[in-house]
């Protein structure tokens, strides 16, 4: 990845902390704008975006075009990829830890994906 990729942070949940976490670790430049899930926009970056540097949009809705902007989604055409922070620690070549792996579950699959995890916990 490189130095000059700037990371969108989209919505706040559960999962996004963990890859703010991430990103923060790799002291990479992060812009937050503490969006909600739910309305989160690559506009509202607007005022950031350059020609300059590739930016990374994570979890924000496509609503503008900028030949430097890169999405990490897992959301309506993109349904069939890895949750976003198993994109991230993918970029960065990390092993996500358990309590992270099962945010990422939950993310994608919500209560299905957690009781799934939580027997596979009971039966090792």
């Amino acid at each position: 990845m490189s130095n000059s990729a700037v990371f969108l942070i989209g919505g706040h949940d559960l999962e996004m902390i963990e890859i703010i976490n991430i990103l923060t670790s790799q002291k990479l430049k992060i812009y937050n704008k503490n969006l909600s899930w739910n309305n989160a926009n690559l506009s509202d970056y607007a005022d950031v975006l350059d020609n300059e540097n590739t930016f990374i949009a994570i979890e924000l809705k496509k609503d503008l075009e900028h030949p430097n902007v890169k999405f990490i989604d897992h959301y309506n055409e993109r349904s069939n990829e890895p949750s976003p922070i198993e994109q991230v620690a993918d970029l960065f070549k990390i092993t996500l830890t358990r309590e992270q792996q099962l945010k990422a579950a939950n993310d994608i699959n919500f209560i299905l994906a957690i009781e799934s995890n939580f027997t596979l916990l009971l039966v090792n």
